[in-house]
């Protein structure tokens, strides 16, 4: 039978040509990841004319917008997202990042929440305020979240078409644009969608194999603006260390072991470089804290969020367990500590406490890691829940709420189920940088399996393994068409 071949444009020919196109996006994968680089183009602006990538974009931000129309509410209850309004109101006002107190609740400087998230939306809240705009801060919130989920969107297409391929940047962004729980996420006041927006900035930013050109001006200038975004994120979520790791990552991926020892004069002043900048944007903070509260630290919740995990009656998840805060809130009653003491003590009291039970008590680690599993990874309705106050702001039905729900978990895991092989697929196709940006995102999992899991401490995760899922798609999409076009 005659051999057919596809329409003109349709794909490319794996000839030594566009095989060394397909280098370009990834030197790694010449020729060695037909699936990934069969449809590689150099040429960003022929990618982004594309009208199936500005169609993805285009999809992307309106069922965010969609959703936040009807979910962007001033949240109730003591939750983070009241906590966020209340604090960003705070300094809006000019009265800095402080509580003001009231009954039982110490006021003075705080450090409970890294600044980075409040700080934005304080902003927000004084320009609208500036110029007489009266519309609420979770509004306003949920606008620039729609706009950063996009974002996020399209740099992680942006990526996929630098590390793999077209039609698997493509598909990258079809995984983040619908994934569920990030658009439930756009619409609550919390930090996830703005740390998530920052990590895919910082990797855009980092080179591509920066280890080979670090002497030159473009790319010493490309770490430090991977190391000031770094600390923004770090500044929004303190768990997203892990991203800092990443260029390491993938020079150890991408590196034989005997060249390593070549590379450490390079790596060493590339990390140099990463930490000054990075710690320009920490330092202000730490040093605040540091006179405020007596230790160089970005949040003041350590104590709580270790002791909800490792006490006697610790499920995995999420608990006011009184063995943790009992002592805490008889000082409160008691009055007669402001913050910053109180807060330091409390952090302080409660590390110390739930250290000392995990020495005690190493028998029950290995339990208490799979309830944290449990509880992290079994389901994916908590931005729905979220959006709802928890229950204290009910406004979808039961027949919504279930059908939403079963939306969630389902998109959720497709996701992960095709994150596991598209992981192992980009690193038999030795997609290295591709490979760090995604164990960068797995290893952001691991602080929740210390402390306690809840599920919207995945989120971030689920987003940046996307470029995995794109990656399996990508490969599932090519071996269909060949088997359709097979005689």
């Amino acid at each position: 039978m005659k051999r057919q071949h596809p329409p003109q444009g349709t794909a490319l020919s794996s000839s030594r040509r566009d095989r060394r196109l397909a280098a370009h996006a990834d030197p790694t994968l010449a020729s060695r990841a037909p699936i990934l680089s069969r449809m590689s183009d150099p040429d960003a602006r022929v990618f982004w004319r594309r009208r199936g990538v500005l169609g993805v974009i285009g999809v992307a931000f309106i069922v965010r917008v969609a959703w936040c129309v009807v979910a962007a509410r001033t949240p109730v209850g003591l939750h983070d997202p009241s906590a966020y309004e209340r604090l960003a109101q705070i300094m809006a006002d000019g009265d800095g990042y402080t509580i003001p107190g009231g009954t039982d609740i110490p006021a003075g400087a705080t450090a409970y929440y890294p600044i980075g998230y409040p700080a934005v939306l304080a902003s927000l809240r004084y320009l609208a305020d500036a110029v007489g705009v009266t519309t609420s801060t979770a509004v306003l919130g949920a606008i620039l979240q729609s706009i950063l989920g996009t974002l996020t969107v399209a740099g992680l297409m942006e990526l996929g078409r630098r590390w793999l391929a077209p039609s698997a940047a493509v598909a990258v962004g079809i995984a983040a644009g619908l994934y569920p729980s990030a658009v439930f996420h756009t619409a609550p006041l919390l930090s996830e969608t703005m740390f998530i927006a920052l990590c895919v900035a910082a990797l855009i930013v980092l080179p591509d194999r920066w280890w080979t050109s670090t002497a030159e001006r473009a790319t010493i200038g490309r770490l430090a603006g991977f190391g000031v975004l770094t600390g923004f994120a770090l500044l929004t979520r303190p768990v997203g260390l892990p991203l800092a790791l990443a260029p390491a990552v993938a020079v150890l991926l991408a590196e034989p072991p005997n060249r390593w020892r070549q590379l450490v004069a390079p790596v060493l002043a590339s990390a140099a470089i990463v930490c000054v900048a990075c710690g320009v944007v920490l330092m202000p903070w730490a040093a605040r804290n540091h006179a405020a509260f007596g230790s160089w630290t970005l949040s003041t919740n350590t104590g709580d969020n270790l002791c909800i995990g490792n006490n006697p009656d610790a499920t995995g998840g999420f608990g006011l367990f009184p063995w943790c805060f009992a002592e805490v809130e008889r000082v409160q009653a008691e009055g007669g500590i402001d913050r910053p003491a109180f807060e330091s003590w409390r952090n302080d009291s409660l590390r110390d406490k739930a250290t000392r039970w995990m020495r005690e008590n190493p028998g029950r680690q290995p339990g208490l890691i799979w309830d944290r599993t449990k509880a992290l990874m079994s389901n994916d309705t908590d931005g729905l829940d979220a959006a709802q106050s928890w229950g204290q702001d009910v406004f979808l039905s039961e027949r919504q709420r279930s059908v939403l729900g079963a939306i969630a978990n389902i998109g959720y895991w497709m996701l992960l189920i095709s994150a596991v092989p598209g992981t192992l697929l980009l690193w038999r196709r030795r997609a290295h940088t591709a490979l760090s940006a995604v164990i960068a995102g797995w290893l952001m999992l691991a602080a929740p399996l210390i402390t306690f899991g809840t599920p919207r401490f995945h989120v971030p995760t689920m987003v940046l393994v996307c470029i995995a899922v794109g990656a399996s798609w990508a490969a599932l999409a090519e071996r269909a068409r060949r088997y359709v076009r097979s005689p």
